[in-house]
């Protein structure tokens, strides 16, 4: 909050970012409330006031859960993805083995005639983890692909401090993520995931552990 603060103090109202706009018209809102009379505020310029304001509450709320109903069918994506690559691999390799199986069929599957054979590696560490906080309880997690090809995922884990849980996995490299209580500190880390082989975990990063985002480096 005190972050927050500092941002409001520096600039117009209304050019304030969504999360802020909607601490600062709430705020706004109640003390011309209180102060009606000294403002010379009447019923219906209050009513006026306090529409316009809870409208864009309700709207910016009704984003916050857009977004995490969008996020939560991502996930829910590349779950399905994973399944299926995981039940097709061994058919595809099935097929591979057999040389009874003319070329033209693999042609047909648009899959090589004969797979490759070497040792599988795993992919590279994800670099440079940022979390960064919003007063909706959103919380906004960038970090640096770090080389790995297109087909590489990602699993974002958080912890509360009762053990690690993964909470998103996808291929993009900056992700909203929603439901979290300002002021409860909440530890984050991310790996990469090529080939069903995952890498060691990035630099962790913390929110709310002293008011304002945190950056934790911690070894592998």
């Amino acid at each position: 909050m005190s972050t927050q603060r500092s941002v409001i103090n520096s600039k117009q109202w209304y050019n304030y970012a969504d999360p802020a706009l909607y601490v600062w018209g709430g705020n706004f809102g109640v003390n011309v409330s209180e102060n009606e009379e000294v403002l010379g505020v009447d019923a219906g310029e209050l009513e006026t006031i306090q529409d316009s304001i809870t409208n864009f509450q309700t709207k910016l709320d009704a984003l916050a859960a857009a977004k995490s109903a969008y996020e939560a069918a991502v996930i829910e994506k590349d779950e399905a993805r994973s399944g299926m690559i995981d039940a097709l691999r061994p058919f595809v390799a099935q097929f591979q083995a057999n040389p009874n199986i003319p070329v033209k069929v693999f042609e047909s599957l648009e899959i090589p005639a004969r797979g490759t054979t070497g040792p599988r590696t795993a992919p590279s560490i994800p670099t440079s983890l940022v979390a960064n906080a919003n007063a909706n309880g959103s919380v906004v997690l960038t970090f640096n692909k770090a080389g790995n090809s297109a087909t590489t995922t990602y699993a974002i884990q958080s912890s509360t401090g009762e053990g690690w849980s993964t909470i998103w996995t996808g291929t993009r490299k900056k992700v909203t993520l929603d439901g979290f209580t300002p002021g409860v500190e909440t530890l984050f880390r991310v790996f990469a995931v090529r080939n069903n082989i995952q890498s060691l975990p990035s630099n962790v990063v913390g929110i709310y552990q002293t008011g304002d985002t945190v950056s934790l480096s911690v070894a592998a």
